[in-house]
């Protein structure tokens, strides 16, 4: 392993994570357990929607938004990262909850499905029925419709991107989006993926087993549309 410049306050969290098919699925329960223990603050309410997605193939997601609101309200569908594998930390929906209790905004953050299991396009599809049920469900939820926006961290900054490029014909498109250091290019020829081979927690290995798992069985002309 290479020595690498890292700042004090992120050595406690320079972990050697196993990226594996084994560790994704091993890891979901505890995963689960934390995100329950993540509060709710009063001045905000939480619901859990059911939303049919890939193949028909319902998944929850969670639905926050301000206490006693009185007007429809703009709205955030919030895409968590993971590596297209793993489950939303406690970070992400604490980040959720953040951005509606600041932003005065509603959030609709989903479970959405994973692979090994789900590979391409099971994520893709799931998201885009997010973003059709917000438009769909406008008058039930309190959203403005022309003001919904979409974001999302590392691969759920790539799920975003789905959202915002597609040709959306009967409903307005998402009015912005906000891509947190997204990872975008399944090429991975840029000079980041050539030097950190061996960084913690994340790098070009890793990088560049999740691609070719979550690629896995995609036909070459639809690879450009999975790697945006």
């Amino acid at each position: 392993m290479k020595k690498y410049p890292i700042e004090k306050d992120f050595k406690i969290i320079c972990l050697h994570l196993p990226f594996s098919k084994p560790f994704m699925k091993f890891a979901m329960p505890a995963q689960r357990i934390l995100l329950k223990c993540v509060n709710v603050p009063k001045n905000l309410t939480s619901s859990v929607l059911k939303i049919s997605g890939y193949k028909g193939n319902s998944f929850h997601a969670e639905f926050f938004e301000p206490a006693q609101q009185q007007k429809a309200l703009p709205c955030i569908l919030m895409i968590h990262g993971g590596a297209f594998g793993l489950m939303a930390s406690p970070h992400h929906k604490k980040l959720a909850i953040r951005y509606a209790q600041e932003l005065g905004c509603k959030v609709l953050f989903p479970d959405y499905h994973l692979m090994p299991d789900y590979p391409y396009p099971a994520g893709k599809e799931d998201v885009l029925s997010c973003y059709r049920y917000l438009c769909e469900h406008k008058d039930q939820l309190g959203i403005d419709i022309n003001r919904i926006a979409v974001a999302g961290d590392s691969v759920g900054a790539v799920l975003a991107v789905y959202v915002a490029q597609f040709d959306w014909k009967d409903v307005p498109s998402p009015c912005g989006q906000m891509l947190v250091y997204p990872v975008t290019d399944a090429g991975q020829k840029t000079k980041s993926m050539q030097e950190y081979t061996d960084t913690p927690m994340w790098n070009a290995k890793s990088n560049a087993k999740m691609w070719k798992w979550y690629l896995a069985g995609t036909a070459e002309t639809e690879k450009r549309n999975a790697s945006p």
